[in-house]
């Protein structure tokens, strides 16, 4: 009847998602092993994650390629939480993703809205230098060491480092000073930091920790110290043309070498007569009045 085929294809779904969920579970401790890893805490958290992963997909699933790796990358999720360090090109292979894994990495961290925190271990990880975690973690602890030291006391307790960009940028500086190639686009895209705000880290960094200046940065350096000069050595030849030019207008040399300035252009009449300044006529002198004179004055008024 109707029912008891409805009823067994129900049981059927249920018998094959539970086999499924278990598949994954049980994945996970032979994907470790063959990872190498032993961490019980992280065991125990893929396992978490598999489950949760598989209850918040309940109804609607996974795509056929993150079914595929869900064991592998809730491994790696586990790791990255307990900042457990890992082969990132061992899970890549042991997944079978290849080239679609951090695509398929992305959709099952959104399932799980897990939000990782991003270290210099992380980072490293991320892009296959797992061996580069240490050191990355000193340089980015040193800088800001110097940095904060260089602040007036009553700013140290301000100075913040919570930007995804310290710890970037520090793993990238050590990463080229040992000579590997990280695409620096890559790397902003991946801690979600804009090419401006990296710059002004960057430049601070190579300020406070000039070890890890490399010679492509100091031949940089010097090609852009050349252009400058080239550059005001060309603005300076411009002046100097100009003002020669300008001095060549008012200076007229005659045929036995000597050399004169031209004359003034002559004004015309009308000209003349609007530029020429008002004359006004001076008061006259006030005469002056002898003091014997005066005397003589007063002295017959008085007689009088």
């Amino acid at each position: 009847d109707t029912d008891g085929i409805f009823s067994r294809c129900a049981k059927t779904c249920l018998i094959s998602a539970v086999l499924q969920a278990l598949g994954g579970l049980m994945d996970i401790p032979i994907h470790m092993k063959d990872l190498g890893l032993s961490n019980a805490k992280v065991l125990s958290k893929a396992k978490e994650l598999s489950r949760l992963l598989e209850a918040r997909t309940k109804g609607r699933g996974l795509s056929p390629k993150a079914e595929l790796g869900k064991g592998v990358i809730c491994i790696e999720l586990a790791c990255r939480i307990h900042n457990e360090t890992f082969d990132k090109a061992q899970l890549i292979q042991r997944s079978t993703l290849a080239s679609n894994y951090q695509k398929v990495f992305g959709e099952i961290q959104n399932v799980l809205k897990i939000p990782l925190p991003v270290t210099t271990s992380s980072i490293s990880v991320h892009f296959g230098l797992p061996h580069l975690q240490g050191t990355a973690q000193e340089a980015l602890k040193s800088f800001q060491r110097k940095f904060t030291d260089s602040l007036a006391f009553a700013e140290q307790d301000r100075v913040k480092f919570s930007s995804a960009a310290y710890p970037a940028v520090a793993f990238f500086l050590v990463a080229v000073k040992k000579g590997n190639s990280v695409p620096k686009e890559q790397l902003m895209a991946h801690v979600n930091v804009d090419a401006r705000e990296f710059a002004s880290v960057e430049a601070k960094f190579k300020e406070f920790l000039p070890h890890l200046i490399t010679e492509e940065d100091v031949k940089k350096q010097h090609k852009a110290a050349k252009h400058q000069a080239k550059k005001m050595k060309q603005v300076a030849k411009e002046r100097a043309q100009e003002e020669r030019q300008e001095e060549a207008k008012v200076v007229v040399v005659n045929d036995d070498g000597s050399v004169k300035r031209k004359p003034k252009r002559p004004v015309p009449a009308d000209e003349a007569q609007e530029q020429q300044p008002l004359h006004v006529a001076p008061l006259p002198p006030k005469k002056k009045t002898k003091q014997s004179d005066l005397a003589a004055f007063f002295n017959k008024k008085a007689e009088g």
